[in-house]
């Protein structure tokens, strides 16, 4: 009987003790003033003394009802923490902000709402930042920024007021409207068309087809219509007898169906199963097979005759944003393998100095040897790009042509603010940051400033708060285990490429962030989610290329489509000034596009 009692007393002590430790756990982590590792090493000596005293066999038989006690106190204790949810929903809000709070626009929010209004005249910052990093450098590191938060809130309400006045809470006199669709609108849509498209197709020549697309954004309905010569099918349009003039002596399209193509595939990412609909519709039947042939070798003949000049162009800037995004693609590695998809690179290389965007795909290879063949022999003295190893071994095999790499500071801020969601001892860094950009804001508003000038700039006003954060978080890394993982890897994001960071500070070539070329992407991520891969490497090259011609176009205000007709034309005319047709140098008609308020 002792022995079964001397039992029951070993496990119930046993299992208070891991309650105990599960409690603590909660509570200090809820309080996130210990680390995790901390209550893993705690847990595993207390293990340990318990299995110690359970071979003592030495518990005495009236403490089974003091135990008994305790072990119930602490089971309703651990049940209230959990009915509290103060641990789990501290979890569930740092993974709502990790995963949908990481654009540029929610963390620029995010921060004026720590930060509050800042000075918007260069006199004022420098004064604002001088007072900011005198009173970091002086304070204790387990406080917060001094900031009185009267002054704070009224600053947030200065900045988001006119958001908050847009958005008045519902009462009694509000009206209620209905916003109606476009199709409700123009009339119902039989065109099988996703949401917010519309085709019109309108009677034309024999030897034409008219199509209108309407768009819709978020003010504004727009129309572009497109003319486009018919295809000569034998068998299938009788009405139509007389062969187009061949594109690169082979193709029998007319530029205007190669432009209409192109542009609803590439400048509008439309399936082309949808295009085929379309054009079907119209009277005019391709096999898929026929069509995806033909514009295949329209792209191989503007890759041929427009490529070589993009990349002299820029091979001709001083200065570039270069970074690389994934792209899924079928390949085979021999011809008796099965074709299997893999994801494959495509690296972009951005000149704001040409207003060009390039990418390149090269069997999908990630070496640096892609972005070599650009940067030898150039006129390319200074890059911003990310930490990727590429970009190391591009520096060391062009180490006769000296190169400056610039890293983002939006990277960083990413990292940052993640951490602060988590520790609230970060909140100087927020500060400082805030700052830096704010600071780069002013100085980029200074008009015809040399490249002296702004590292003149620089120095004075952006100089502190880069010091003063390197600084910040060296201590943040010399705490080791005080602060937690997010804080740590922010301190190693940082610490680990100062000479990136702080290249800006010495070189006027250079900007802060490549936000430019990350936008410049979002081509490519969108068209996933229609075309998902590409069948083939030459497929994967020239839907880089045509998205290099998309977004220079873009970045040039100019009409895709109409961009890609006139280009056509003047290739199938005999004009071989390339040069003179890339988006930064050629001169469009204007298009016709109409517009209606939505």
């Amino acid at each position: 009987m002792k022995r079964s009692q001397d039992i029951e007393i070993l496990r119930m002590a046993a299992e208070i003790q891991s309650l105990q430790s599960q409690l603590a756990f909660y509570m200090e982590k809820a309080e996130n003033s210990v680390p995790v590792e901390k209550h893993e090493a705690v847990i595993a000596e207390r293990d340990a003394a318990i299995a110690e005293s359970a071979a003592k066999d030495r518990i005495h038989a009236e403490e089974l009802a003091a135990k008994d006690r305790e072990l119930k106190e602490y089971r309703e204790a651990q049940a209230l923490l959990q009915t509290e949810n103060t641990d789990f929903k501290t979890l569930w809000e740092f993974w709502q902000r990790h995963h949908f709070g990481a654009s540029s626009e929610t963390m620029t929010e995010m921060m004026d709402q720590v930060v509050g209004k800042l000075p918007t005249s260069g006199t004022a910052m420098l004064a604002d930042i001088l007072s900011v990093v005198d009173r970091i450098n002086h304070m204790d590191g387990s406080k917060t920024l001094p900031v009185a938060p009267a002054d704070r809130g009224r600053e947030n309400e200065e900045v988001h007021g006119s958001r908050k006045q847009g958005n008045p809470s519902p009462g009694k006199n509000c009206r209620k409207t209905k916003c109606l669709d476009v199709r409700e609108i123009l009339g119902p849509d039989f065109s099988d068309m996703p949401p917010g498209f519309k085709v019109i197709t309108r009677k034309g020549n024999p030897d034409s087809m008219v199509f209108e697309i309407l768009y819709l954004e978020k003010a504004r309905t727009y129309s572009k219509k497109y003319t486009v010569v018919r295809c000569n099918i034998p068998g299938e349009d009788p009405r139509f007898t007389k062969y187009p003039p061949r594109l690169f002596d082979k193709i029998p399209v007319d530029p205007s169906f190669a432009s209409f193509y192109l542009d609803m595939k590439f400048g509008y990412n439309i399936p082309e199963s949808r295009i085929l609909t379309m054009l079907e519709k119209a009277g005019c039947v391709i096999p898929q097979a026929t069509l995806n042939r033909w514009m295949h070798a329209v792209m191989e003949g503007l890759f041929e005759t427009l490529m070589p000049e993009m990349k002299k162009a820029v091979r001709a800037s001083r200065f570039t944003h270069n970074d690389e995004t994934r792209i899924l693609v079928r390949s085979q590695e021999k011809e008796e393998d099965n074709p299997s998809y893999k994801t494959e690179y495509i690296h972009g290389i951005l000149s704001p100095e040409k207003n060009l965007f390039l990418m390149l795909y090269e069997q999908g290879s990630r070496a640096h040897t892609v972005q070599l063949e650009i940067f030898r022999e150039s006129e390319i003295i200074a890059f911003l790009a990310d930490r990727c190893p590429l970009y190391t071994a591009l520096i060391t095999a062009l180490s006769c042509h000296p190169l400056i790499r610039g890293a983002c500071w939006v990277h960083f801020r990413r990292y940052l603010l993640h951490a602060y969601n988590q520790d609230k001892r970060l909140e100087p860094m927020v500060h400082l940051i805030a700052r830096l950009f704010a600071a780069e804001r002013i100085i980029s508003k200074m008009k015809n400033l040399t490249e002296t000038q702004r590292v003149r700039e620089r120095q004075r006003m952006c100089r502190p708060l880069v010091d003063a954060m390197i600084s910040f978080m060296r201590k943040i890394k010399d705490a080791g285990i005080e602060y937690g993982v997010l804080a740590r890897r922010a301190a190693d994001y940082l610490l680990d490429d100062v000479e990136g960071f702080s290249a800006f500070l010495n070189c006027g070539l250079l900007e802060i962030e490549n936000n430019a070329v990350e936008r410049c992407f979002r081509c490519i991520a969108k068209g996933r989610e229609n075309w998902l891969q590409c069948g083939s490497h030459n497929a994967a090259r020239h839907t880089a290329f045509m998205y290099s011609l998309v977004e220079s176009c873009k970045m040039n205000g100019l009409d895709f489509g109409l961009y890609i007709e006139t280009v056509l034309r003047k290739i199938q005319n005999g004009d071989t000034d390339y040069n003179g047709m890339l988006p930064n140098a050629i001169t469009l008609p204007n298009a016709v596009v109409n517009t209606t308020a939505a």
